[in-house]
């Protein structure tokens, strides 16, 4: 064999790899890919899981600030943060991070801010999601 054998190009709706693309993405699709091994049909199931649970989860942070309690909000937002960068979708993992430390520091003045910032990664995350042609989705043997 020659070449890299786990070299992963995930290809999109509109025919170009994870390489061409923006790399403001709300996911590194290849690299999610590498982490599950290349088994995509596990991988689309994982994210579509995620998707369908982040309204609870995003949720749970509100309803932890209604209530007044930051342990349940650091808790959640470590959880979260967790579970996103685990899929390489960093930009949840960022906005869990922020939530996190503004939790640990008791620092909640913008916490609100970045719920609603959160909710908007969620938007892109399942947006972005919902337009992968999974059967164009491939692994790239050597050539």
């Amino acid at each position: 064999m020659k070449g890299n054998s786990d070299q992963i190009k995930p290809v999109l709706d509109e025919g170009k790899t994870s390489e061409e693309k923006d790399e403001s993405q709300p996911i590194d699709l290849g690299a999610a890919l590498k982490r599950v091994m290349g088994d995509k049909s596990f991988l689309e199931m994982l994210l579509k899981e995620f998707i369908k649970k982040l309204p609870e989860k995003i949720e749970s942070l509100r309803s932890a600030i209604e209530n007044e309690d930051i342990e349940a909000l650091t808790t959640q937002a470590h959880i979260l943060k967790g579970v996103s960068a685990n899929l390489n979708a960093s930009r949840i993992s960022a906005k869990a991070l922020q939530l996190e430390m503004m939790g640990r520091n008791g620092d909640l003045g913008e916490v609100m801010q970045v719920i609603a910032e959160l909710e908007v990664e969620a938007g892109c995350l399942k947006e972005f999601i919902s337009r992968i042609e999974w059967d164009k989705v491939g692994r790239i043997d050597d050539l």
